[in-house]
């Protein structure tokens, strides 16, 4: 049965289907069509139907069938066992119970739910609407405290980090420095070793070729000083200090690498704090007043690239394709002859003291090994090699320009490409939020990466100085400090110490900038005869060694002093 009337055609329709209705059960308040009389009788045949006209109809209860009785609708209700009766029920099973007229049960139950709407609608939903809003009210400040407590939880986090990576880069900047202090004496032994090989390869050959000739040697003094090569050059190796971690307690973080010692404090734990009791140990800092070490001469036309190897020793090069291992007196201990027909882009030195050069003409990066020279990367067709730089990690960082023409117009596009394990890793073009990083243009891009990690960038083209982290998250931009002769801002080739200070040259203002590792300025660097400095490198000892290709001069130049 339908469960509501509906209209259609602009007429009442029966509750059995949709057409127009004729009649109606005033037995059972139905209303129906001709046809559906039938149906409505046979449905329900046991109980009896009054039906009417509809027009004739009458709105009046609709009592239930009896349960015990087919056929009989229920008149009464019975108090006793509180359901409804009919007639036969009254006079039998029921006989002798108190009935109530089943109309008046119904308004009693009407009246009831009348009264419970009301009293739902003016008290309960107000009640839970109230409520409703209080724990709306309880929610948003819990959540707030929740937002404490986060900010709280994350400011502990950073402190706590802070406190630790405070006492991990002492730790590097001290390794590094142990490192350079043992690998600094066996690198230059492994150069004199090199170098001895390669001369006693020559007179060897030169041996046998008089032996299998018959002309006096002209030299023949030359014989007897193979004796001094007799005796190999001393090692010059030393202990590396031991890296040590213990647990004082149960509760203290001890760390110690030689000298240096450092405790994490557990203070309290439920507060969310933690103390840091560093020893404020290096093994350096950075001196008042800089001194110059030594000054080299060099027959470069153009001294162009430096590159430190070990303490006393650096390979240079200029306009030509050579490059040439000096020491600090100013002599010429190796030359290697490129493999190309034009002058190499750039020069670097690996963390095992092994020459690392770029041939943009060739597309390729190079790496010379016991005096062989070993293809080592081959650039995409597009991209030309320029600038490199070894990481102390082992990566190898490559300054890369490709040409495009879009209508008529050239762009030289530039981006730095990180190599681990021969294999491209990292691309650095683009910032953070997608804008180009790097200026279009010819100059040179000069980078290093420091002990934090960040690779520092020296972009001739947009004349400054930018810095981004493995990520590639832009960590700071410098454009310059104005100082004395205030030429524009000219940065060229950069590097980064051991305290993790970054330093660069300025050929237009004839200094050095010094900046910390988060770029703030610290000073500048203007004496010692810095007469439109280019090249710069670091060697084992921290010293700067700064090209002057006018003066065709390097200077070897002492800034941090030992604590």
């Amino acid at each position: 049965m339908a469960e509501s009337k509906s209209l259609s055609m602009g007429g009442i329709t029966c509750d059995l289907c949709y057409e127009q209705t004729k009649q109606f059960c005033n037995s059972c308040q139905v209303n129906l069509c001709d046809d559906c009389v039938r149906k409505h009788r046979g449905e329900l045949r046991p109980l009896s139907h009054d039906i009417v006209p509809f027009l004739d109809r009458e709105l009046r209860l609709v009592p239930p069938p009896c349960q015990e009785h087919p056929g009989q609708r229920c008149q009464a209700h019975c108090q006793q066992c509180q359901t409804p009766v009919c007639t036969a029920c009254v006079t039998g099973p029921h006989g002798g119970h108190c009935t109530v007229g089943l109309t008046k049960i119904f308004e009693e139950i009407k009246q009831k739910i009348k009264n419970d709407t009301r009293e739902i609608e003016d008290r309960i939903i107000q009640y839970y609407l109230e409520k409703e809003v209080e724990t709306e009210n309880t929610i948003s400040k819990v959540m707030e405290e929740i937002k404490e407590v986060e900010h709280e939880k994350d400011e502990q986090r950073r402190i706590w980090h802070q406190e630790v990576d405070s006492i991990f880069d002492k730790i590097d900047s001290l390794y590094q420095d142990l490192t350079g202090m043992k690998l600094s004496p066996l690198r230059t032994q492994q150069a004199k070793i090199r170098s001895i090989i390669l001369d006693l390869t020559k007179r060897v050959q030169q041996n046998k070729d008089i032996l299998k000739s018959n002309t006096f040697p002209v030299d023949n003094q030359r014989i007897s000083k193979s004796i001094q090569y007799r005796f190999p050059p001393e090692n010059g190796s030393m202990k590396m200090p031991s890296f040590k971690v213990q647990t004082i307690g149960g509760d203290d973080l001890s760390i110690e690498l030689g000298d240096f010692k450092a405790k994490l404090t557990q203070h309290s734990l439920t507060g969310l704090s933690l103390k840091a009791n560093t020893v404020p140990i290096t093994t350096r800092r950075r001196m008042d007043k800089v001194t110059l070490i030594a000054s080299i001469s060099v027959r470069y036309s153009f001294l162009h690239s430096i590159a430190c190897v070990g303490t006393d020793e650096a390979w240079i090069r200029g306009e030509n394709k050579y490059i040439t291992r000096v020491d600090i007196r100013g002599s010429s201990k190796e030359t290697v002859r490129t493999l190309g027909l034009y002058r190499p882009s750039g020069v670097s030195v690996t963390n095992l003291g092994e020459l690392v050069y770029s041939d943009n003409k060739m597309r390729t990066v190079y790496i010379v090994r016991c005096g062989a020279i070993e293809r080592l990367i081959k650039t995409p067709d597009e991209y030309y090699p320029e600038e490199v730089c070894c990481t102390r990690s082992g990566d190898i960082l490559v300054h890369m320009r490709s040409t495009v023409a879009i209508k008529l117009i050239v762009k030289r596009r530039n981006k730095i490409v990180r190599y681990h394990d021969l294999k491209m890793t990292q691309e650095i073009k683009n910032d953070e939020h997608g804008n180009l990083l790097l200026k279009e243009g010819l100059g040179p891009l000069f980078m290093t990466e420091n002990i934090n990690g960040d690779i520092c960038i020296s972009d001739t083209n947009a004349q400054v100085v930018v810095a981004v982290d493995k990520c590639g998250n832009v960590q700071f931009r410098y454009e310059g400090k104005s100082y004395g002769k205030q030429e524009a801002f000219s940065p060229g080739y950069i590097v980064t110490d051991s305290l993790g200070e970054v330093i660069l040259t300025d050929r237009d203002n004839d200094c050095l900038h010094i900046l910390d590792q988060n770029g703030q300025f610290l000073m500048i660097v203007n004496d010692c005869g810095l007469e439109r400095p280019y090249g710069l490198s670091v060697d084992s000892k921290g010293r700067l060694w700064v090209a002057l290709p006018d003066s065709r001069e390097i200077k070897v130049i002492q800034y941090l002093t030992a604590v």
